[in-house]
């Protein structure tokens, strides 16, 4: 049986510890992030834990990330994955309150850790990249809470489900200015003229930990790396494409909308970063 840390205890994950007036639950008023252990070490828990704190700031939801770590490795060792491959899922919400919008005066966060077996992506996906259609719902890049990685995740759970109804692997955001912003569950990258673009921060996304380390193996392999506004015939025009996010790592992205980016396979750049990433972290 699985174990979760939740507010300090480890208890086991079938047995309620929540209550049923968490803004969390009732509200989706709070943050997660998804982490990817190797052999037992979290890859880059301090960009993930900076992440949360910069976002709990932003949504005023007291926390104090220095525990975490012991917390994290807590959970791991209480769940027999010490010295394994694992996924990580940390949730934080206000905490229970009553009824209503306002904040409550004197908020009790909740902090609950989950971990379980690491489960790759099908290696076919690697092999023959991903498909991905264009949404037709807009990311709001003005919305107060557009960059944060909070609880309400409805618009890509719609998106993920539009993506399956059509026979592909992901949905893929414009803004609401038709810019380019970020799949369901990944960032967004396309090479051009031998050139690494991916949509600027203010495009209506949410600025993920791996999307930044492939950003800085690229500009460390002195390859041409470019932030801006870019539109889905951008997309289309490309030489190749892929996508980021911590649990699939690079995953190279060959259609869209039923056609083909580039020759229609993984491109040698999307490859090379990927075996760098992979490199990096070791696995």
């Amino acid at each position: 049986m699985s174990v979760c840390y939740i507010n300090g205890e480890l208890l086991p994950a079938d047995r309620p510890a929540l209550l049923p007036t968490d803004r969390g639950f009732t509200l989706g008023d709070g943050l997660f992030e998804t982490m990817r252990a190797v052999n037992g070490r979290v890859l880059h828990l301090q960009a993930h834990l900076r992440r949360l704190a910069e976002g709990a700031a932003r949504l005023r939801i007291p926390l104090d990330v220095a525990p975490l770590p012991e917390a994290i490795a807590r959970t791991l060792a209480a769940n027999d994955l010490r010295h394994a491959d694992a996924t990580l899922r940390l949730t934080l919400s206000r905490g229970p309150a009553p009824r209503g919008l306002a904040f409550p005066a004197q908020p009790r966060p909740t902090l609950v850790i989950a971990a379980a077996p690491y489960r790759p992506y099908p290696a076919v996906l690697y092999r023959r990249g991903m498909k991905a259609i264009l949404l037709p719902q807009r990311r709001n890049e003005f919305a107060a809470a557009v960059s944060l990685k909070t609880l309400n995740y409805l618009e890509a759970i719609v998106g993920k489900a539009q993506a399956a109804d059509a026979g592909a692997d992901e949905g893929i955001f414009c803004n609401t200015q038709g810019f380019l912003a970020e799949a369901c569950t990944a960032n967004l990258f396309f090479v051009r003229d031998g050139e690494l673009h991916t949509p600027a921060d203010d495009c209506g996304l949410v600025p993920g930990v791996v999307r930044g380390v492939v950003l800085s193996l690229a500009q460390a392999d002195g390859l041409p790396v470019r932030l801006g506004r870019y539109t889905p015939d951008d997309l289309r025009r490309s030489d190749e494409a892929f996508l980021t996010n911590s649990l699939m790592g690079v995953m190279p992205l060959t259609e869209v909308d039923g056609q083909k980016i580039g020759d229609g396979r993984p491109g040698k750049l999307t490859r090379t970063l990927a075996s760098q990433y992979d490199l990096a972290i070791g696995g």
